[in-house]
C-alpha cells in the first residue's frame, strides 16, 4: 500500500464530498474541482453497496474516516486501482496536509512556504495555553 494516499484521497475529495458544488469551487478552485471530481468518479466507479452510499453522503469528520477505511479496503483489494488512483492524485498538485495537537506552548508553526502556486493546503491546529499560532506562512508551492 502507498503510504499516505488513503489521506491524500480523503483530503482532496472532501470539499466535494461534504459541501455544494459551489462551495467546493471556491475552496478548490475551479481546475482543482474538476479533477477531484474525475477521481470522485472513480471511486464512485469501483465503490459498491454502503461503500459507494457513504462515498455519496459523506459529510463530516465520521463520514470521511469511513472514506479513508472504504479507500484503504479498495486498495488492498486491487494494487493497479490504487496505481491508478495514485497517478490520478499526483495529477491534482501539491498537497500539504498539517495536523497540530498541542498545549502549553510558544511560537506554533504548521508550515511556512515562499509561493503557494497550486494544490491543497489543510492546516488544522488544536492548541491549548499557546501563544503565537500561526497556521502556514505562505511562501512558494506548485509549479511556476
Amino acid at each position: 500500500m502507498i503510504p499516505g494516499l488513503d489521506v491524500a484521497v480523503v483530503a482532496v475529495l472532501a470539499p466535494i464530498v461534504s459541501r455544494t458544488a459551489q462551495e467546493a469551487v471556491r475552496t478548490l478552485g475551479e481546475v482543482a474541482y474538476e479533477k477531484a471530481k474525475g477521481l470522485l468518479e472513480k471511486l464512485k466507479a469501483r465503490f459498491t453497496g454502503p461503500a459507494k452510499e457513504n462515498l455519496e453522503v459523506a459529510s463530516g469528520q465520521s463520514d470521511l474516516q469511513r472514506l479513508k477505511e472504504d479507500v484503504r479496503a479498495a486498495f488492498a483489494a486491487d494494487p493497479q486501482f490504487e496505481s491508478d488512483i495514485a497517478q490520478t492524485v499526483e495529477q491534482i498538485g501539491p498537497q500539504i496536509t498539517v495536523i497540530l495537537d498541542t498545549e502549553d506552548a510558544k511560537k506554533v508553526l504548521g508550515g511556512r512556504a515562499n509561493e503557494f502556486l497550486e494544490g491543497r493546503l489543510n492546516v488544522n491546529i488544536k492548541a491549548k495555553n499557546a501563544d503565537e499560532v500561526t497556521g502556514f506562512d505562505l511562501g512558494t508551492i506548485g509549479r511556476r
